[in-house]
C-alpha cells in the first residue's frame, strides 16, 4: 500500500466570511487541489452558499489502479459535520461542508461514520489524469462577524 498527502488550502472568502491494497498499482500517483471560494455571505440571504468545481486532480504513471480519495475535517475543528471555517478573531467560527455528491447528502470525509470517499478506478495510460468535483455548502442564517473565514482540510489517496 502506498500512502500520499496533501494538505489542500480550501480557502473560503467570505466577505462576512487504514490502508487497502488493490493489484496493479502504479508506481507513482500525485494529487493537486484548487482553493474553494465560497464568495460573499449574509445571514440575510434566504440562500445557503453553494460551491461546485473539479477541485482536485489525480494522475498516475501507468497500470490499471484503484484510488480511494478521503479528506480529513479541516484545521477549524475535529468533526465533519458540521465542517467549521475560522474568521478574523478567535472564536468566530462559520459552519460549512464538502460533499461528493452535487445533492449535498454525502459528507466527503475518511469514511467514518456519516462520512464517505471517493473510488477511483482509472486506466492512467488511456486516461492520465482524472478531475474529481468538489461540492460545498455554507448554510445561510449564520449571525458572523465581518471578515474573511478560511479552513484548511487535507485531502489523502490511498492505493
Amino acid at each position: 500500500m502506498k500512502r500520499a498527502s496533501v494538505t489542500a488550502v480550501i480557502c473560503m472568502a467570505v466577505l462576512l466570511a487504514m490502508g487497502r491494497a488493490w493489484a496493479v498499482p502504479p508506481q507513482t500517483c500525485t494529487l493537486s487541489t484548487s482553493p474553494i471560494n465560497f464568495g460573499n455571505y449574509s445571514y440575510l440571504s434566504a440562500a445557503d452558499l453553494l460551491f461546485s468545481g473539479p477541485a482536485i486532480s489525480l494522475q498516475c504513471d501507468r497500470g490499471v489502479a484503484r484510488l480511494e480519495v478521503s479528506m480529513g475535517p479541516g484545521s477549524g475543528t475535529s468533526g465533519f459535520n458540521p465542517r467549521q471555517m475560522t474568521g478574523p478573531t478567535v472564536g468566530d467560527l462559520m459552519n460549512y461542508n464538502l460533499y461528493r455528491d452535487a445533492g449535498g447528502t454525502e459528507i466527503w470525509g475518511d469514511g467514518s461514520p456519516g462520512t464517505f470517499t471517493v473510488l477511483v478506478q482509472n486506466n492512467w495510460q488511456q486516461v492520465p489524469v482524472v478531475n474529481l468535483n468538489v461540492y460545498g455548502r455554507v448554510p445561510q442564517g449564520q449571525l458572523l462577524r465581518v471578515g474573511v473565514y478560511r479552513d484548511t482540510v487535507t485531502v489523502t489517496i490511498m492505493w
